[in-house]
């Protein structure tokens, strides 16, 4: 009996020898906290921070007794080892070559007897070149320079990784400097160069969460600026400071307020150039131009610029309002008379060749020409007095759209107001004498040829019916008749007109028409001379 049992005791022994021999120190590692109380202080607060392909652990490493960590990952297929000294007061690890995705950490810590805490987990998203290659890059809305600041309107970008924009420029010694800008709507650097033109980069800053150790950039973008008083005031001849009040849909549909000045930058030189022609400013070298000093975006209706005096404004020369997206019912459209410095427009296409030709056109009557077009009759059915079409002169004063030529009166009246920023006044040029003298066909005076006088107004382009009573009269003996006043001034204002008139003649039984258009009496007033219409009769 005593064998047997001896012999069955120690083989339990034998048993559990080989069961405690078989627990090796990565079974001790796995012991869940949940199952047995720690014995050892555990990796309290561990933050993870995330990287590139990588990640930085850390803690504080408050109790001195605890003398090793190991962390776990990858189920386990993966793991760090770092011996902990009395002198550390927090734990890093840095672990590296991570691929790109969500990852769970297992921290235990050990004491010098090789007990452990139990495990405490951190996880967080480790981001790579997948993640980067999908970042975009914050796109600017406005950009300007104004005495040695450059000032940035950011797009929205509405993605909480991003923490700023890199941003990279010139200072006032022509020294490039990089800064970083935070991601608030609106960014000011001071210091920039003074030069008249110049260029940034700039790219978006992510920190995909909260703690992260690398950031992310995207490609560089590049832009130029522009310090617009300096590059006007090295423009020569004369030149005149367009402030632009842009509606805010157009600017958007037209790529942001960045590209949207750009195409205004180039509308302006465009138009600008019309002028620069043999004719105009002949003593400065046909030096005429039309500047965007500033841009402003704005919202609702054009006729809240359109309708306000801007004389007194001593910031500009002209107020030029611009507006694809006007209702039906606005003022948007056309030239506001002196002394009302604004433009405005609402076209289709606002920067194809047609808007620029229009634009010319509107910086024609700022600087004092009227619409040629106003005296037109443009179809015989609008005439029915003498059933004759009529078209005005060749002019980009009339219709412009592909025309490069000013008329004889149009260039008489930019030269006269020149540089000024108030132009001349068209009206102040009517002579002071209007007269009629009729031939006959062998030279001889028509005496006594009765005429009548059937206007033209420019919000018809039609011939009246009925003739203008207090201009009938005959040219009595010397075939010669003098208008009582101006024929062209309604009610005695000269800027209120009749652009053109059809003149009927009756002599010895037969009738003839001729045309008395408003621009020949100006050419005649701006050469200090009367205003004859010289008729042979056919």
């Amino acid at each position: 009996m005593m064998n047997n049992l001896s012999g069955g005791f120690l083989f339990f022994l034998l048993l559990l020898s080989l069961v405690v021999g078989s627990c090796d120190k990565k079974d001790l590692e796995l012991v869940d906290e949940g199952n047995n109380k720690p014995h050892v202080t555990r990796a309290d607060h561990a933050k993870l921070y995330a990287g590139r392909n990588r990640a930085l652990i850390s803690w504080p490493h408050n109790n001195k007794e605890v003398v090793l960590t190991k962390v776990f990952w990858n189920k386990h297929a993966d793991s760090l080892v770092l011996a902990l000294t009395p002198e550390m007061d927090s734990v890093k690890l840095m672990v590296n070559n991570l691929q790109e995705g969500d990852h769970l950490f297992e921290i235990f810590t050990y004491n010098k007897d090789n007990l452990n805490s139990g495990k405490t987990l951190v996880s967080g998203f480790i981001y790579g070149d997948s993640y980067a290659s999908k970042l975009v890059n914050r796109s600017l809305y406005h950009l300007s320079y104004l005495d040695n600041t450059l000032k940035f309107s950011w797009n929205n970008l509405d993605d909480k990784a991003i923490i700023g924009s890199e941003v990279v420029y010139k200072d006032v010694n022509g020294i490039e400097r990089t800064v970083l800008v935070d991601n608030a709507p609106t960014n000011i650097i001071h210091g920039v160069s003074s030069d008249k033109r110049g260029f940034i980069k700039y790219r978006t800053v992510y920190a995909p969460n909260q703690f992260v150790i690398d950031t992310l950039y995207t490609k560089f973008t590049s832009l130029p600026y522009i310090n617009r008083k300096a590059v006007f005031d090295s423009l020569p001849g004369w030149k005149f400071r367009c402030r632009v009040m842009a509606e805010a849909k157009t600017i958007a549909d037209y790529g942001g307020s960045v590209a949207f000045a750009q195409k205004m930058d180039e509308a302006m030189v465009k138009a600008s150039k019309k002028f620069q022609v043999q004719g105009l400013n002949d003593a400065g070298n046909n030096e005429i131009h039309f500047y965007m000093i500033e841009m402003n975006p704005f919202e609702g209706r054009s006729s809240q610029f359109t309708t306000k005096q801007w004389l007194n404004d001593n910031t500009l020369d002209l107020m030029l309002v611009v507006n694809d997206n006007a209702a039906p019912d606005d003022d948007s459209w056309g030239w506001r008379r002196s002394p009302y410095l604004t433009l405005g427009h609402d076209y289709k296409g606002l920067f194809g060749a047609s808007a620029i030709d229009a634009l010319a056109h509107e910086f024609g009557h700022a600087r004092g020409m009227y619409d040629l077009y106003l005296g037109e009759v443009p179809k015989a059915s609008n005439n029915p007095i003498s059933g004759e079409a009529f078209e005005s002169k060749t002019c980009i004063m009339n219709y412009p759209y592909g025309e490069t030529v000013w008329s004889e009166f149009s260039r008489f009246i930019i030269n006269a107001s020149a540089g000024s920023k108030v132009a001349k006044k068209y009206w102040d040029y009517f002579p002071a004498v209007f007269k009629i003298t009729i031939k006959q066909k062998n030279g001889a005076v028509a005496k006594d040829a009765k005429l009548s006088f059937y206007p033209v107004f420019g919000n018809s382009n039609a011939v009246r019916e009925t003739d203008v009573i207090k201009y009938r009269g005959t040219t009595g003996s010397t075939g010669t008749y003098t208008f009582p006043d101006n024929p062209y001034a309604i009610d005695g204002n000269p800027a209120n007109n009749v652009y053109n008139y059809v003149v009927q003649i009756e002599y010895n039984g037969k009738k003839e028409y001729r045309l008395m258009p408003m621009d020949d009496a100006l050419i005649a007033g701006s050469k200090n001379q009367d205003f004859v219409l010289n008729v042979t009769l056919k």
